[in-house]
């Protein structure tokens, strides 16, 4: 299941680093080495994937992407049972919502949490190149989130 952005994030950038750490020391071709790319491209599909527990949404107020957050209703368990449609419904889109997931729902630290997300899709698609075609848009979408080159884009800030 998907956490907050930002320690689920550090942990896939730490995966990824792994990765790249083991490609440089020749072990590409070895069981475990392919094994990591694997489990890699698992745990960053669990967040890409738009029915995982804590979806990134478009917030069309602001103009950006935020993660839908959980409240984790299910005391005691890790389990997110308050997955919502339409997205308006995210615990982080709602009062008080700010306070989930370090504040993702009200643009903190965009850069960092997403940062993470983005650096192991990079890794990943140099191991396989298929995998960054399947979900080449929703990564680009991170990137626009926190730092959109194009002034001409209706859906997200140049600058946040």
């Amino acid at each position: 299941a998907a956490g907050d952005t930002y320690f689920s994030g550090k942990l896939l950038a730490r995966l990824a680093r792994l990765v790249q750490i083991a490609d440089e020391l020749g072990e590409s071709g070895e069981a475990y080495f392919k094994n990591m790319v694997e489990r890699l491209a698992r745990r960053l599909e669990v967040w890409l994937k738009k029915d995982t527990q804590t979806p990134f949404v478009y917030d069309a107020t602001w103009g950006g992407l935020i993660s839908c957050g959980c409240d984790f209703n299910d005391w005691g368990t890790p389990h997110c049972s308050n997955k919502v449609d339409p997205a308006e419904l995210c615990p982080a889109l709602q009062d008080g919502g700010g306070q989930l997931n370090y504040g993702n729902g009200v643009y903190n630290d965009h850069h960092f949490h997403y940062g993470y997300f983005v650096y192991s899709a990079a890794v990943l698609a140099k191991h396989r190149p298929s995998w960054e075609r399947r979900w080449r848009e929703q990564i680009l979408t991170m990137v626009r989130d926190y730092g959109n080159p194009s002034r001409e884009d209706k859906f997200f800030p140049v600058a946040r």
